[in-house]
């Protein structure tokens, strides 16, 4: 599987704080339309994998997609006939490797054991960022929207959204995204500023890794590849002062950072 790493990027880190909203891990493959029905092997598959005691009541012919989340709601996992997802909040995310792979391995094990699927379409990784800026001292969000991109984000990936001209409007939304090709996948990058109005924006930063064509076997080595990736990306995006106020101990305080 050719995977290209585009960036010279650092050692991975378990930082002691985060921007982190979210993380997702989803495969897409060709259906298996009618194996979410089989309620024997369904069933063995989510005691085996999830550890959930289940019955012998009867799956219905129509059931396609199946939901199964932590007793806090923190973690989430769909499968349906043609994809498997699992989702975690920042509050359950200690790493890529410690809290998204094991999850990952049961997906995939889905894919295999229920679907009876060799070959994974599309294979991805999603990261959501977000800061919170809240304008003091008499300022208002317009003022300070120049030196709060710069604060935040590196020159070369914000010179045009600080440079430009800011409507009007109490709220709008600034956004742009960059495709970049990684060999056999693609890394999507999205940037946005949201004004929520003249005391408070959000900066969001969305991170997209995929790879196609991936075979069940190679699925782990992929995403761990694919993560390496957005994690160089995260840090060619953002600026010294993020990474500083992620190695710092305690919580972060979402009210603003500057």
């Amino acid at each position: 599987m050719n995977i290209i790493n585009p960036y010279n990027g650092p050692e991975h880190r378990v930082y002691n704080r985060t921007f982190l909203n979210n993380v997702q891990v989803g495969l897409e493959f060709d259906t298996c339309k009618g194996k979410l029905a089989d309620t024997e092997t369904l069933n063995g598959f989510i005691s085996e994998y999830f550890n959930i005691k289940t019955t012998d009541q009867h799956v219905p012919e129509s059931v396609s997609r199946i939901e199964l989340n932590d007793q806090d709601k923190q973690i989430k996992v769909i499968f349906t006939e043609n994809s498997a997802t699992a989702a975690v909040e920042a509050e359950c995310y200690r790493s890529f490797t410690d809290t998204m792979l094991p999850l990952a391995s049961r997906l995939i094990a889905y894919a295999e054991k229920v679907c009876n699927i060799k070959s994974i379409s599309t294979i991805s990784i999603q990261k959501k960022n977000t800061w919170k800026i809240v304008a003091d001292n008499g300022r208002t969000i317009k003022e300070i929207y120049p030196a709060a991109l710069r604060h935040t984000f590196n020159e070369q990936h914000i010179i045009d959204m600080a440079s430009m001209a800011l409507p009007d409007e109490p709220a709008f939304r600034i956004c742009k995204e960059v495709d970049m090709n990684i060999g056999e996948g693609v890394m999507k990058a999205a940037l946005a500023a949201e004004i929520k109005n003249n005391q408070v924006l959000y900066f969001n930063l969305d991170l997209n890794a995929s790879a196609w064509n991936v075979g069940a076997a190679e699925a782990i080595e992929v995403l761990t590849k694919l993560n390496n990736i957005i994690y160089c990306a995260f840090h060619d995006i953002v600026s010294d002062n993020i990474i500083t106020m992620m190695k710092e101990k305690g919580d972060i305080n979402d009210s603003h950072i500057l």
